[in-house]
């Protein structure tokens, strides 16, 4: 489960490959776009992504809060001078490695 910027849980799944770190909604298959809105295919068009991945050469530090909060913090963007803090909840501790 993912925390947005306001601290509201949303269900995502945390997804790692060997380059990228991204979300994905519950249910979705590896590689399945989310839903086809009128607002995807505006950000499409642009060529900008609805759903963003950080490169794992990006992660400086990963911090543990409790049993089942972490929360992995990127490198600043070039054009950004704030470091990027992704919050993530478990519901259950056997789920944070």
């Amino acid at each position: 489960m993912k925390l947005n910027k306001k601290n509201k849980p949303q269900e995502r799944i945390l997804c790692v490959d060997a380059f990228n770190l991204y979300n994905r909604k519950p249910g979705q298959k590896a590689g399945e776009g989310g839903s086809k809105s009128f607002f995807d295919s505006i950000v499409k068009k642009f060529g900008g992504n609805k759903r963003k991945m950080y490169s794992v050469k990006s992660v400086i530090d990963m911090k543990r809060f409790t049993a089942i909060e972490f929360s992995i913090i990127l490198k600043p963007e070039p054009k950004l001078e704030e470091y990027k803090h992704l919050h993530y909840r478990c519901y259950h501790p056997d789920h944070v490695s």
